[in-house]
Protein backbone atom coordinates (compact mmCIF):
# COMPACT_ATOMS: atom_id res chain seq x y z
CA UNK A 1 0.00 0.00 0.00
CA UNK A 2 1.67 2.86 -1.32
CA UNK A 3 0.70 5.84 1.25
CA UNK A 4 0.38 9.73 0.15
CA UNK A 5 3.57 11.94 0.06
CA UNK A 6 1.89 15.29 0.90
CA UNK A 7 -1.07 14.28 3.02
CA UNK A 8 -3.44 17.22 3.96
CA UNK A 9 -1.85 19.13 6.82
CA UNK A 10 -4.23 19.80 10.13
CA UNK A 11 -4.98 23.27 10.31
CA UNK A 12 -4.97 25.40 13.41
CA UNK A 13 -7.86 25.10 15.68
CA UNK A 14 -10.19 28.23 17.00
CA UNK A 15 -8.32 28.38 20.40
CA UNK A 16 -4.82 28.26 18.46
CA UNK A 17 -5.97 30.90 16.26
CA UNK A 18 -6.99 33.22 19.21
CA UNK A 19 -3.72 32.56 21.18
CA UNK A 20 -1.59 33.86 17.96
CA UNK A 21 -4.13 37.24 17.54
CA UNK A 22 -3.81 37.76 21.13
CA UNK A 23 0.18 37.49 20.55
CA UNK A 24 -0.50 39.78 17.94
CA UNK A 25 -2.10 42.23 19.74
CA UNK A 26 0.06 42.13 22.61
CA UNK A 27 3.48 42.86 20.47
CA UNK A 28 1.20 45.79 18.18
CA UNK A 29 0.28 47.22 21.61
CA UNK A 30 4.17 47.22 22.91
CA UNK A 31 5.58 48.42 20.04
CA UNK A 32 2.84 51.58 19.89
CA UNK A 33 4.06 52.45 23.42
CA UNK A 34 7.06 52.10 22.49
CA UNK A 35 7.22 54.07 19.49
CA UNK A 36 5.04 56.66 21.32
CA UNK A 37 8.05 56.73 23.91
CA UNK A 38 10.81 57.21 21.38
CA UNK A 39 8.68 60.05 20.19
CA UNK A 40 8.04 61.97 23.57
CA UNK A 41 11.61 61.46 24.20
CA UNK A 42 13.06 62.69 20.94
CA UNK A 43 10.50 65.73 21.23
CA UNK A 44 12.01 66.76 24.97
CA UNK A 45 15.41 66.17 23.57
CA UNK A 46 15.13 68.28 20.62
CA UNK A 47 13.42 70.87 22.80
CA UNK A 48 15.96 70.51 25.49
CA UNK A 49 18.89 71.32 22.46
CA UNK A 50 17.22 74.37 21.09
CA UNK A 51 16.65 75.74 24.75
CA UNK A 52 20.52 75.06 24.97
CA UNK A 53 21.82 76.56 21.62
CA UNK A 54 19.60 79.82 22.73
CA UNK A 55 20.91 79.73 26.29
CA UNK A 56 24.47 79.60 24.75
CA UNK A 57 23.92 82.32 22.41
CA UNK A 58 22.46 84.90 24.92
CA UNK A 59 25.76 84.29 27.41
CA UNK A 60 27.79 84.88 23.86
CA UNK A 61 26.29 88.19 23.54
CA UNK A 62 26.21 89.32 27.09
CA UNK A 63 30.11 89.02 26.90
CA UNK A 64 29.95 90.43 23.47
CA UNK A 65 27.62 93.44 24.20
CA UNK A 66 29.39 93.84 27.91
CA UNK A 67 25.46 94.45 29.06
CA UNK A 68 22.88 91.59 30.89
CA UNK A 69 20.97 89.47 28.54
CA UNK A 70 18.60 87.15 29.29
CA UNK A 71 16.42 84.17 27.26
CA UNK A 72 12.69 84.39 28.51
CA UNK A 73 9.90 81.76 27.86
CA UNK A 74 6.31 82.68 27.20
CA UNK A 75 3.32 81.47 25.31
CA UNK A 76 2.81 82.03 21.86
CA UNK A 77 -0.67 80.90 19.78
CA UNK A 78 -0.34 79.83 16.77
CA UNK A 79 -2.89 79.20 13.75
CA UNK A 80 -5.40 76.56 14.62
CA UNK A 81 -5.55 76.66 18.27
CA UNK A 82 -2.17 75.45 18.32
CA UNK A 83 0.22 77.01 20.79
CA UNK A 84 4.22 76.70 21.41
CA UNK A 85 6.47 77.84 24.23
CA UNK A 86 8.69 80.79 21.99
CA UNK A 87 11.96 81.68 23.40
CA UNK A 88 13.42 85.36 23.40
CA UNK A 89 16.85 86.69 23.64
CA UNK A 90 16.55 89.97 24.93
CA UNK A 91 18.98 92.73 26.32
CA UNK A 92 19.04 95.54 28.70
CA UNK A 93 17.60 98.85 26.82
CA UNK A 94 19.62 100.79 29.54
CA UNK A 95 15.98 102.40 30.25
CA UNK A 96 14.94 101.61 34.00
CA UNK A 97 11.88 103.69 35.85
CA UNK A 98 10.60 103.67 39.42
CA UNK A 99 7.39 102.32 39.97
CA UNK A 100 6.40 104.81 42.95
CA UNK A 101 4.11 103.96 45.52
CA UNK A 102 1.93 106.57 44.22
CA UNK A 103 1.11 104.99 40.77
CA UNK A 104 -1.88 103.14 40.76
CA UNK A 105 -0.84 99.05 40.63
CA UNK A 106 1.91 99.08 42.71
CA UNK A 107 1.03 97.03 45.52
CA UNK A 108 4.60 96.24 46.69
CA UNK A 109 5.01 98.02 49.21
CA UNK A 110 7.73 100.50 48.50
CA UNK A 111 9.07 102.00 45.42
CA UNK A 112 10.56 99.32 42.89
CA UNK A 113 12.67 99.58 39.76
CA UNK A 114 12.01 98.30 36.62
CA UNK A 115 14.16 97.10 33.74
CA UNK A 116 13.03 97.00 30.05
CA UNK A 117 14.58 94.41 28.08
CA UNK A 118 14.48 94.21 24.12
CA UNK A 119 14.65 91.68 21.82
CA UNK A 120 18.12 91.59 20.41
CA UNK A 121 18.67 92.64 16.97
CA UNK A 122 19.64 90.35 14.19
CA UNK A 123 19.02 87.01 16.61
CA UNK A 124 15.86 85.19 15.77
CA UNK A 125 13.16 83.71 17.90
CA UNK A 126 13.07 79.44 18.44
CA UNK A 127 9.73 77.83 19.02
CA UNK A 128 10.05 74.59 20.92
CA UNK A 129 8.14 71.58 19.77
CA UNK A 130 4.63 70.95 20.07
CA UNK A 131 3.65 70.51 23.39
CA UNK A 132 6.64 71.25 25.58
CA UNK A 133 6.47 73.28 29.05
CA UNK A 134 9.03 74.94 30.53
CA UNK A 135 9.09 75.57 34.13
CA UNK A 136 10.70 77.45 36.72
CA UNK A 137 11.30 76.54 40.85
CA UNK A 138 9.02 78.61 43.05
CA UNK A 139 9.77 81.14 44.90
CA UNK A 140 8.23 80.84 48.58
CA UNK A 141 4.30 81.07 48.27
CA UNK A 142 2.66 78.60 50.64
CA UNK A 143 -1.11 77.98 50.55
CA UNK A 144 -3.12 74.75 52.85
CA UNK A 145 -2.09 72.32 50.06
CA UNK A 146 1.55 72.73 48.83
CA UNK A 147 4.76 74.75 49.52
CA UNK A 148 5.59 76.55 46.27
CA UNK A 149 9.28 76.81 47.17
CA UNK A 150 9.45 72.77 46.11
CA UNK A 151 6.95 73.54 43.49
CA UNK A 152 7.39 74.50 39.26
CA UNK A 153 5.58 76.88 37.85
CA UNK A 154 5.25 77.03 34.18
CA UNK A 155 4.05 79.05 31.01
CA UNK A 156 1.14 79.58 30.59
CA UNK A 157 -1.12 77.95 28.06
CA UNK A 158 -3.36 80.31 26.46
CA UNK A 159 -5.90 78.30 25.04
CA UNK A 160 -7.19 77.28 28.91
CA UNK A 161 -6.86 80.89 30.25
CA UNK A 162 -9.26 82.33 27.46
CA UNK A 163 -11.40 78.97 28.11
CA UNK A 164 -11.25 80.20 31.77
CA UNK A 165 -10.77 76.74 33.04
CA UNK A 166 -6.77 77.16 34.05
CA UNK A 167 -4.54 80.55 35.88
CA UNK A 168 -2.41 82.23 33.55
CA UNK A 169 1.39 81.17 33.85
CA UNK A 170 4.73 83.04 34.03
CA UNK A 171 6.89 84.34 31.82
CA UNK A 172 10.37 82.38 32.43
CA UNK A 173 13.72 84.01 32.25
CA UNK A 174 17.25 83.19 32.65
CA UNK A 175 19.26 86.18 33.34
CA UNK A 176 22.93 86.49 32.20
CA UNK A 177 25.64 89.15 33.17
CA UNK A 178 28.13 91.25 31.62
CA UNK A 179 30.80 88.03 32.35
CA UNK A 180 28.33 85.44 31.05
CA UNK A 181 27.88 84.32 34.61
CA UNK A 182 23.76 83.77 35.54
CA UNK A 183 22.24 86.25 37.99
CA UNK A 184 18.99 86.69 39.77
CA UNK A 185 18.94 90.59 39.17
CA UNK A 186 20.51 92.87 37.06
CA UNK A 187 23.47 94.11 38.91
CA UNK A 188 24.36 97.23 36.65
CA UNK A 189 21.59 99.02 37.57
CA UNK A 190 20.25 97.10 41.07
CA UNK A 191 16.10 96.35 39.58
CA UNK A 192 13.84 94.79 41.36
CA UNK A 193 12.09 94.08 38.34
CA UNK A 194 12.14 92.94 34.74
CA UNK A 195 10.01 92.54 31.95
CA UNK A 196 10.59 92.26 28.44
CA UNK A 197 8.88 94.99 25.98
CA UNK A 198 8.55 92.47 23.49
CA UNK A 199 6.92 94.68 20.38
CA UNK A 200 10.12 97.41 21.39
CA UNK A 201 7.37 100.44 21.92
CA UNK A 202 8.39 101.74 25.09
CA UNK A 203 5.54 100.54 26.85
CA UNK A 204 4.27 97.31 29.39
CA UNK A 205 1.38 95.80 28.29
CA UNK A 206 -0.88 93.60 30.99
CA UNK A 207 -4.35 92.37 30.58
CA UNK A 208 -5.08 93.12 34.37
CA UNK A 209 -6.96 96.16 36.00
CA UNK A 210 -5.47 99.58 37.76
CA UNK A 211 -1.71 98.87 36.17
CA UNK A 212 0.25 101.89 35.47
CA UNK A 213 0.84 101.32 32.04
CA UNK A 214 -1.64 98.60 30.83
CA UNK A 215 -5.05 99.51 29.41
CA UNK A 216 -6.95 95.96 29.28
CA UNK A 217 -8.77 95.21 32.47
CA UNK A 218 -10.07 91.93 31.80
CA UNK A 219 -8.54 89.82 33.42
CA UNK A 220 -8.14 88.50 37.49
CA UNK A 221 -5.79 85.97 39.10
CA UNK A 222 -6.15 84.02 42.59
CA UNK A 223 -2.61 82.25 42.50
CA UNK A 224 -0.13 83.78 44.37
CA UNK A 225 2.84 83.45 41.97
CA UNK A 226 0.68 86.22 39.70
CA UNK A 227 -1.00 88.54 42.09
CA UNK A 228 -0.69 91.46 44.55
CA UNK A 229 -3.55 92.81 45.86
CA UNK A 230 -4.45 97.45 45.51
CA UNK A 231 -6.59 98.73 47.66
CA UNK A 232 -9.68 99.88 45.28
CA UNK A 233 -12.33 103.15 45.65
CA UNK A 234 -14.70 100.80 47.47
CA UNK A 235 -12.21 99.63 50.03
CA UNK A 236 -12.24 95.69 48.21
CA UNK A 237 -8.83 94.60 46.85
CA UNK A 238 -8.12 94.17 43.21
CA UNK A 239 -6.22 91.10 42.03
CA UNK A 240 -3.42 92.27 39.69
CA UNK A 241 -1.66 89.42 37.58
CA UNK A 242 1.61 91.48 37.60
CA UNK A 243 3.52 88.02 37.10
CA UNK A 244 1.00 86.40 34.85
CA UNK A 245 1.08 85.78 30.98
CA UNK A 246 -2.64 85.56 30.33
CA UNK A 247 -2.87 86.79 26.75
CA UNK A 248 -0.40 86.64 23.99
CA UNK A 249 0.97 90.35 23.78
CA UNK A 250 1.21 90.36 27.67
CA UNK A 251 4.52 91.85 28.72
CA UNK A 252 4.50 90.89 32.10
CA UNK A 253 7.28 90.62 34.92
CA UNK A 254 9.58 87.72 34.22
CA UNK A 255 10.65 85.28 37.11
CA UNK A 256 14.34 84.73 36.72
CA UNK A 257 14.66 81.09 37.00
CA UNK A 258 18.23 79.38 38.90
CA UNK A 259 17.71 76.86 36.71
CA UNK A 260 15.26 75.66 34.03
CA UNK A 261 12.74 72.04 33.66
CA UNK A 262 11.49 70.97 30.71
CA UNK A 263 8.50 68.75 30.26
CA UNK A 264 5.77 66.98 28.02
CA UNK A 265 2.95 68.82 28.84
CA UNK A 266 1.03 66.88 26.31
CA UNK A 267 1.43 63.68 28.23
CA UNK A 268 1.34 65.37 31.53
CA UNK A 269 -2.38 66.56 30.80
CA UNK A 270 -3.46 62.94 29.83
CA UNK A 271 -2.18 61.59 33.24
CA UNK A 272 -4.37 63.67 35.15
CA UNK A 273 -8.09 65.39 35.47
CA UNK A 274 -7.54 68.96 34.14
CA UNK A 275 -10.58 69.97 34.49
CA UNK A 276 -9.53 70.50 38.14
CA UNK A 277 -6.79 72.73 37.66
CA UNK A 278 -9.27 75.68 37.36
CA UNK A 279 -8.07 75.56 40.94
CA UNK A 280 -4.69 76.88 40.43
CA UNK A 281 -3.18 75.12 43.59
CA UNK A 282 -4.29 71.63 42.11
CA UNK A 283 -2.44 72.34 38.76
CA UNK A 284 0.76 73.11 40.64
CA UNK A 285 0.81 70.02 42.81
CA UNK A 286 0.11 67.78 39.71
CA UNK A 287 2.55 69.42 37.10
CA UNK A 288 5.08 69.74 39.95
CA UNK A 289 4.96 65.77 40.37
CA UNK A 290 4.97 65.09 37.29
CA UNK A 291 8.01 67.34 36.61
CA UNK A 292 9.71 65.93 39.22
CA UNK A 293 9.50 62.26 37.79
CA UNK A 294 9.35 63.16 34.05
CA UNK A 295 10.92 66.19 33.60
CA UNK A 296 14.56 67.11 32.49
CA UNK A 297 16.44 69.95 33.90
CA UNK A 298 19.08 72.66 32.71
CA UNK A 299 21.47 74.01 35.14
CA UNK A 300 24.04 76.19 34.96
CA UNK A 301 27.93 76.50 36.40
CA UNK A 302 27.49 78.80 39.57
CA UNK A 303 30.93 80.37 38.38
CA UNK A 304 30.93 80.76 34.60
CA UNK A 305 27.20 80.58 33.36
CA UNK A 306 27.87 77.52 31.56
CA UNK A 307 25.10 75.66 30.84
CA UNK A 308 25.55 72.46 32.22
CA UNK A 309 23.48 68.62 33.11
Amino acid sequence: MVRDANPMRRGFTLVELMVVIVLISILAGISVVAYRQLTEDARLSLAKNALVAALDTARAEAIRANRPVLVACRARALDEGEQRVEVVIAVWSGDSYFLSLDVPGNCFGDDRLVDRFVPVDGIGRTLLPRGIGVATPGDGFTSDDIATDAAWYTVSDLRQVEGGSEEGGVVIAVLFGPDGTTEARNTLSQSDLIFVDDNSDGLQRQHSPNFATVQDNDYVSTFPSCWCQVPTDDADESIIAFFCQPAEDDEPYVVIAPYLGIYDDDEARERFDTTMWIDPFEKLTDLTAYINEFGKRIHFNRYTGVVGE
